[in-house]
């Protein structure tokens, strides 16, 4: 039990520490939007930083995951001539936990980050048009959505 747990702590530590500077990185970011007149090239940054590139990698390192579980079944395979069918499950459903993962982050966070985008370069016209009650109703059920992204996460990746 103790080289699991010599292995582990350090990870926490450093995953602690990251989540607590990526925080303070994103409430910097907000003080200073709101500190000055935030134009659309801060906007798509930010963007760009808390969605496109988490993810990017995300796709990579699960991708590589995939493709390390593929790799270690052919291997497998070959050991054991046919493989057990627990193991092919086993794969499987990490695999699919995997997909699963990915798919919640991008269906939970693309809908206010679309928003968000939308509501930046349309003409202020067109969101008249669309009427403030509405645009606030939209706005509210896509950061539902973005909320709800973490309180989904639990239980796809318990699986």
């Amino acid at each position: 039990m103790r080289p699991v747990t010599s292995k582990l702590i350090p990870y926490v530590e450093n995953v602690v520490g990251n989540a607590s500077a990526m925080t303070i990185l994103a409430i910097s970011i907000e003080r200073y939007r709101l500190a000055h007149n935030t134009n659309q090239h801060n906007i798509v940054f930010i963007t760009s930083v808390f969605f496109f590139l988490p993810l990017i990698a995300i796709i990579i390192l699960y991708a590589r995951v995939c493709r390390k579980l593929v790799i270690l079944y052919e291997k497998e395979r070959v050991k054991f001539e046919t493989s057990p069918i627990e193991i092919i499950k086993l794969k499987r459903q990490m695999i699919q936990i995997i997909v699963t993962v990915v798919l919640v982050f991008f269906v939970c966070h693309t809908p206010y980050r679309a928003i968000v985008l939308w509501a930046l370069f349309e003409k202020k016209e067109n969101l008249r048009n669309f009427g403030f009650e509405a645009y606030l109703t939209v706005l509210y059920l896509t950061r539902i959505l973005l909320y709800a992204n973490h309180a989904i996460n639990p239980f796809v990746n318990n699986d």
